[in-house]
């Protein structure tokens, strides 16, 4: 390994081995697999708000990473936003050399600080970060950094004394691993400290105010101190000032206060210091609109000092404070019009005495409170929450500026004013309002909050707070910026056009100047929210450049669908939840679609944004164009829908605005399990199986997999494996294990892959060289078409009615049929039991009426199977609806397989078009109380539940992964088909048990539909969910009908 190693500045052609660090760092960032490509990089990079991105190379291979950006949740900073090292490399310094590059760099560009922030465990690394000038920040909620060497270097009074320092070597600040900073009256200070030879300098930095509060050097010793870290605004304050002259010569000290933001700090003095003085002086705290974050930048009791000329800049930073806080808290709920409930206002004092408190709620017409009028003391720094019983007369958004007087115990009254709101919901009510933390759109239960500090939106449910989807600010580019994080809008327009209401705020740029954003949010009352954007050029002349809108979207990928390289790929598992395994690239489709627990949540867009996948986000780009001067141009608008659309289909079809049939589309996991090419039939000449398992994601894999057969006791007898390196970088396994063709076995394979641990069965079945057995033969007066597999009996008579009449499995009878007759049952009239296919509002007598025709016929499948079975069709002449339908059913088998699968064709001729036209399959099932007949299901939980049938009335409104039992020891039969299609659904009484499939046919006339297959597979033992689930990707294309030579 080579030891030199050299920091250049990013390049796309560096992107290829900028991924292959990425790929070899996985470890060190929490063990994530995902896989990052060339491709990948560059799109990042060209979409970063990077200032400058530093590599270090060695032997032609990046080896370390540094971005520099702007610091977007405060002012006045750079930020380290990624610093990695490769793993091989560690040990070398690089990560330093990166580092104290990236301070360089701040102090080149005459920034005052950069920050940084890592997690909480990475230790190892707090000393790295503390030599090179970095502070750990005492706070809980993260690890912040921040270093002010910048600062200092670049401050003129400061610059003789460092002159020979070199800042990082000649440290002799202490080293711990520890949060740092001392804390006096309430104020959080750090020191830097250095010395070589006989020359020391010291500088202290004070927290909020991020800035110099102390210089001491060999010749003297300046510092200032505020008596009060959070002052309340309204009154004067004071500053001392400490000056120690140790040279023994003149010192000559000018002092002018400046204004920072609502400090008011007009004063000015001179004074040569001979050994050591004191100055005070006075500053005014001015009122303040909003709260003061404590972890950002606070307003300075700002100092402009010259020492014998030379300047320095002293800040000391403090929290103004209102004379108290006032919060109304509403509750997050529905109301109900007349309701009576209530709210509370949280008052907390910032007064340093007891003080009382005096306000009144204004009246409003649609809120009756009991209590208007309150006055309250409290101690000093106390808290009191006041509960308000309140009566709902309409829905309504309840916003004030409360005035508010203080009478303090030992001083003048105060009057102040605090911005209350609070939102009042109820069923179809559309509100609008703000309080002082957000702007706030609600539509019925939805919700839209914009969130002041951070210009990010919030869509929410009414009760649900923590349960929602992120739209981040926007952003401008290319080169994007990360301004309108820091910026509060200009103005702010509420909303409300058909049934929609919402926000349009307003911004300025000054990365793009004489650009004006209008970023616009709607929600419906569905839980539609439509976002879009406009920009417009208020300057004299076009843009230089085409400028590009960036929408990013926050949302949780566990349980997401996506059309992922021409497929429908679903994320089963929380592993698949993580952006980084997903490429933004292989999108298919503009939408996604997410199962959040109850809610399905989808977004989609238009073909003109280009979509991302961030680390955490999806990113939407729009290329607006070059603006010509006063010329404004909008995007396209982006969609989000919450709760709008049960299933992911109806969401796609929105999103294409299409209304194609897509009975075909089906779902694939991300990790693929195939057996025999997909195949649940084994063929008499095969005698291996191809067992395969894939990861679709951008991802490597690190384990064990293994491959073999269930035995009776459900034992896997481990037939072949393999282990994998992620040095492999694979994401693929082939095994083959020995085809079993006696009989039905179930194949597992076990995946222990990093923190994977998975099982994946398919059930597969054996497929005989006996030919079906067919016969046509007369009975009770009827004739019979009898198919025969070896295992699976079939039977139609057709000139009793179109359907199966007889289905037996290996001797054991499984529909319950009334032929020869034509009788009442229970609720039927006539019943005739066997299975079939009914339509809306077409009597059984209607279809005995009709032409009908049975035969004997052959139809391949998707995968090539060669399956024979019966034909039933009918069609009617003489109907007031249904006059020219044609329908036919076909009942097939393969040889020897247990298996039985349906499907139908129906031939609309009726000169109408189907909108939404019911069909049902009814399979009569022959149980009763004396066989101990029972249904397993799935609850919407997950949870297994069992029924009886025909042990009394039950009507079953589960419909997942269905088996049937007859009694202890039996032959069970399966159910597979997809239920989003085919909703199975079960009714039972102590007569009749009717086990049946409803769709909804939407057809012009002259068109052919096939239905979804259903397949009805009989095993001995009650197989896995997955084991199925080959057997349900199966299709049967149309046409597929085959003549008697298979052709």
């Amino acid at each position: 390994m080579s030891s030199v190693v050299n920091l250049v500045t990013y390049h796309p052609d560096y992107a290829d081995s900028i991924a292959e660090m990425w790929n070899r760092s996985q470890d060190h960032w929490g063990g994530n697999t995902s896989i990052y490509t060339g491709a990948q990089v560059r799109a990042e990079e060209e979409n970063s708000d990077a200032l400058i991105v530093f590599l270090a190379v060695c032997d032609e291979q990046v080896v370390g990473y540094c971005s520099v950006c702007e610091y977007r949740e405060d002012t006045g900073a750079l930020y380290i936003n990624f610093l990695n090292v490769r793993p091989d490399y560690h040990g070398h310094k690089i990560g330093k050399q990166l580092v104290l590059r990236a301070v360089e760099e701040t102090i080149q560009r005459g920034w005052p600080r950069i920050d940084l922030y890592t997690w909480e465990s990475n230790m190892k690394a707090v000393p790295l970060y503390k030599k090179c000038g970095f502070f750990w920040e005492d706070r809980e909620d993260t690890t912040h950094f921040m270093n002010f060497i910048p600062q200092i270097m670049n401050c003129e009074a400061l610059a003789p004394y460092m002159e020979g320092i070199d800042w990082y070597n000649d440290s002799t600040r202490t080293i711990e691993v520890k949060r740092d900073g001392q804390e006096t009256n309430g104020f959080h200070t750090y020191t830097y400290s250095w010395s070589k030879g006989n020359r020391n300098v010291r500088v202290d930095i004070e927290r909020r105010g991020r800035g110099i509060c102390l210089i001491e050097t060999d010749d003297y010793k300046i510092s200032a101190e505020v008596d009060q870290a959070k002052p309340v605004f309204g009154k004067a304050y004071s500053i001392q000032y400490k000056l120690e002259n140790k040279s023994g010569v003149p010192l000559r000290i000018e002092l002018v206060g400046e204004n920072d933001r609502n400090i008011e700090f007009d004063w000015q003095n001179a004074v040569d210091v001979e050994a050591e003085q004191s100055l005070t002086a006075s500053f005014f705290v001015g009122a303040i609109e909003d709260e003061q974050s404590d972890w950002r930048t606070c307003p300075t009791v700002r100092t402009r000092i010259r020492i014998n000329g030379a300047e320095a800049l002293l800040q000391v930073g403090v929290v103004p404070k209102h004379p108290a806080k006032v919060v109304l808290q509403s509750p997050d709920i529905l109301h109900a019009v007349g309701g009576k409930y209530t709210f509370y206002l949280d008052i907390e004092s910032h007064m340093s005495e007891p003080a009382d408190f005096l306000f009144e709620l204004p009246e409003v017409p649609w809120l009756n409170v009991e209590e208007r009028a309150f006055r309250i003391r409290l101690e000093a720094k106390e808290r009191a929450s006041l509960p308000i019983p309140y009566c709902l007369l309409d829905y309504g958004f309840y916003e004030t500026k409360l005035t508010v007087r203080a009478l303090p115990d030992n001083g003048p009254e105060v009057e102040f004013y605090r911005w209350i709101g609070g939102r009042f919901c109820g069923p179809g009510a559309m509100i609008t309002g703000m309080d002082n933390d957000a702007h706030w759109a609600v539509n019925g239960k939805y919700v839209l909050k914009y969130d002041k500090e951070d210009s990010n939106i919030f869509i929410e449910c009414i009760g649900k707070p923590n349960d929602h989807t992120i739209v981040l600010y926007p952003r401008i580019g290319k080169p994007y910026a990360s301004e309108f994080s820091k910026k509060s809008p200009v103005f702010t327009e509420w909303l409300e056009e058909r049934g929609a209401v919402g926000f349009k705020h307003i911004y300025h740029s000054d990365a793009y100047p004489g650009i004006i954003l209008y970023n616009y949010a709607l929600v419906y009352g569905d839980g539609t929210v439509k976002l879009w954007q406009e920009l417009e050029n208020t300057g004299d002349t076009a843009t230089s450049t085409s400028l590009m809108l960036s929408q990013r979207i926050v949302q949780d990928m566990h349980r997401v669908i996506l059309p992922y390289e021409g497929r429908y790929m679903e994320t089963t598992n929380s592993l698949s939840s993580d952006y980084d395994y997903w490429d933004g690239s292989k999108m298919t489709e503009p939408w996604i679609y997410a199962r959040r627990s109850s809610t399905g949540i989808g977004l989609c867009w238009t073909d003109s944004y280009q979509m991302n996948f961030g680390d955490w986000f999806t990113e939407l780009e729009y290329d607006i164009g070059r603006l010509e001067s006063v010329e404004k141009r909008s995007s396209e608008v982006i969609t989000l829908s919450i709760g709008g659309f049960d299933d992911w289909k109806a969401f796609r079809a929105y999103a294409l605005k299409c209304n194609e049939d897509d009975s075909s589309l089906q779902l694939t996991s991300d990790i693929e399990f195939i057996a025999n090419g997909g195949n649940s039939f084994i063929d008499s000449s095969v005698s291996e199986v191809q067992v395969k398992l894939n990861d679709v994601k951008q991802n490597v894999w690190d384990g064990e997999v293994s491959a073999g057969y269930l035995d009776k006791k459900g034992t896997c007898q481990v037939i072949s494996s393999a282990e994998l390196s992620d040095e492999d970088e694979a994401s693929e396994v082939e095994m083959r294990v020995p085809a079993l063709t006696d009989t039905a076995q179930l194949l597992e394979v076990s995946a222990k892959i990093g923190p994977l641990q998975a099982q994946y069965h398919s059930i597969l079945f054996p497929v005989s060289t006996e030919p079906i057995r067919e016969r046509i033969y007369d009975r009770d007066g009827f004739t019979l078409h009898e198919s025969f597999n070896g295992r699976i009996r079939l039977e139609a008579a057709n000139d009793y009615y179109p359907g199966l009449c007889t289905l037996e499995v290996d001797g054991q009878t499984w529909l319950a049929s009334a032929l020869p007759n034509y009788e009442p049952k229970s609720w039927w009239n006539p019943w005739l039991g066997g299975m079939s296919d009914s339509f809306a509002d077409l009597h059984v007598n209607s279809v005995l009426k009709a032409d009908r025709e049975t035969s004997f016929v052959k139809m391949k499948d998707s995968v090539g199977n060669l399956w024979s079975g019966i034909r039933i069709s009918f069609q009617i002449k003489e109907h007031e609806t249904y006059k020219g339908l044609t329908w036919n059913g076909y009942y097939l088998m393969l040889p020897n397989v247990p298996v039985l699968a349906y499907v139908s064709d129906i031939h609309q001729d009726t000169d109408t078009y189907w909108n939404g036209k019911a069909v049902t399959t009814d399979l009569w099932l022959n149980t009763n109380a004396e066989q101990s007949a029972w249904l397993r299901t799935f609850q919407a939980d997950g949870e297994t539940i069992y029924y009886r049938l025909g042990a009394g009335e039950l009507d079953v409104n589960e419909y997942e992964h269905y088996a049937v039992g007859m009694g202890e020891g039996g032959t069970i039969m399966h159910v597979v088909t997809d239920e989003l299609v085919l909703k199975p659904h079960l009714y039972s009484n102590p007569d009749i048990t009717d086990l049946s499939f409803a769709r909804s046919v939407n057809l012009a006339n002259g068109s052919v539909q096939r239905s979804t297959p259903v397949f009805f597979a009989f095993h001995e033992q009650l197989l896995p969910r997955t084991a199925l689930a080959q057997l349900r990707n199966l299709t049967f294309p149309q046409p597929c009908e085959l003549d008697d030579k298979g052709v």
